[in-house]
């Protein structure tokens, strides 16, 4: 086995390096190898950052990291980071191997590389990670491994409507589309025939399971059930769908490799077909819209493997040039900067920093499942641990302009000081999960 072969290089690297690379190809066996790597050392500490709760335990990654001096610490899915705050994430991870003996084993199959970045005019752009690669020649195993081919616009300046999109989605049996965003999603539903079903955020954690768990027993071999599906980029961290082919709407060269690999992941097909989009709507002004621009810079014209390890160093070079910010909450000056004063802003550092930026969201517990008889609960009494700990799964977080639009109109309501919930049954979709925008209210769905 691959696994058996290199294990023993893992571990000479281990020794020698603050971070080794663990990169290869989606189904590549990475995660498997990472454990087995953690599992020799019983101290390890294992973050997947696919899971949002591995994710926020970083929010304070200095005192969180620390914390576990002298360990092997397995960051998954590395490109998950986000590269507004790469500085002091990369500066946090250098300073835990030189001065705590942390030890790290990064893993990914869209590599974002690991050099410092310099721009054109030699500015330092990017604090670069000492590493070693454990895998020798990975574009071997990219090549033996690939299972998809990519069918790419014509002309990335063409966007086709929601309609011409949903037409050439019918005309296929099961298939998997991915959109940018929650509202693309509900629209391109919308235009699907009975039966579509949708995933996006705004579906509460025990629903979107449920959803899942439907879509996966629908693709089981032997099942012959047409299945579509159309969702936003929540399927592409870490739910192992396998569909013969993917719709992704134009989006970061990782993101769309990503989701090639909910398409023919478990090899039964020669090659599976991934199609990349143009959609009738502008990426959102954030992250995904610098990323979108610079796919699309890459790809015009291109002819080689979207997938190969030099594409993508192409790829986040470019795009790491095009944020504007590696340091967007200013945390790096305070625990570099003021160390040269003997003055360490620890406290000012964790304040500032935010792995999970979500100053300008509100979380609204729904009536959906046991979320109904819980929420019940909460409004009776005091808030309890335990009970706060349910409710996580039938949580739905709503943008600040959206929460007030939906507490003005009495969709949601107070139930307990700070906690707040659905109030009306119609405001919650057994289809498309909590509705944010106006519906119009009627005895039948009032819940009060």
């Amino acid at each position: 086995m691959i696994n058996r072969r290199l294990l023993p290089s893992i571990e000479h690297s281990l020794a020698e390096f603050p971070a080794v690379a663990l990169l290869g190809p989606r189904q590549a066996g990475k995660t498997t190898l990472a454990r087995i790597a953690a599992s020799k050392h019983p101290s390890s500490l294992y973050l997947d950052l696919e899971r949002p709760s591995d994710l926020a335990k970083l929010t304070d990654s200095e005192f969180f990291l620390s914390r576990h001096a002298d360990q092997l610490i397995v960051l998954d899915e590395i490109q998950l980071l986000p590269p507004e705050q790469l500085n002091p994430i990369r500066h946090i991870i250098q300073s835990l191997n030189q001065y705590y003996g942390v030890t790290f084993v990064i893993t990914t199959a869209t590599p974002p590389g690991f050099k410092e970045h310099i721009s054109p005019f030699g500015k330092k752009l990017l604090q670069g990670i000492s590493s070693e690669e454990i895998i020798d020649s990975p574009e071997n195993y990219y090549n033996q491994l690939n299972r998809v081919r990519y069918r790419l616009p014509d002309n990335f300046s063409h966007s086709q409507s929601w309609d011409e999109i949903a037409e050439e989605l019918i005309g296929h049996e099961s298939i998997l589309a991915i959109v940018n965003t929650r509202k693309d999603a509900k629209e391109l539903w919308e235009k699907m025939p009975k039966g579509t079903l949708h995933l996006s955020a705004l579906m509460c954690a025990e629903h979107r399971s449920q959803i899942i768990k439907e879509i996966k027993e629908r693709l089981k071999s032997g099942h012959n059930e047409p299945t579509k599906v159309i969702s936003t980029q929540l399927v592409e961290a870490g739910v192992d769908f396998d569909f013969p082919i993917v719709y992704r709407a134009l989006a970061g060269l990782d993101s769309i490799v990503q989701a090639a690999g909910r398409c023919n992941r478990e090899g039964n097909l020669d090659k599976g077909e991934v199609v990349v989009f143009v959609p009738p709507t502008e990426p959102p002004k954030c992250m995904l819209s610098t990323a979108t621009h610079t796919a699309v810079s890459i790809l015009t014209g291109f002819t080689g493997d979207i997938q190969a390890p030099d594409t993508f160093q192409r790829y986040f070079e470019q795009f790491f040039a095009s944020v504007r910010e590696h340091d967007k909450f200013g945390v790096l000056n305070k625990l570099q900067q003021a160390a040269k004063e003997g003055r360490i802003q620890f406290r000012t550092a964790a304040q500032r920093f935010r792995m999970i930026d979500d100053k300008d969201t509100v979380p609204v517990f729904v009536r959906y499942g046991e979320g109904d008889s819980l929420i019940n609960i909460l409004s009776k009494g005091q808030p309890y641990r335990e009970l706060l700990r349910k409710l996580q799964r039938f949580t739905v977080t709503i943008y600040q302009y959206q929460f007030e639009a939906m507490l003005n109109r009495g969709d949601i309501q107070e139930i307990c000081k700070g906690f707040y919930a659905q109030s009306s049954s119609g405001v919650y979709s057994d289809d498309l999960g909590l509705l944010v925008e106006d519906f119009k209210l009627n005895a039948s769905n009032s819940v009060f």
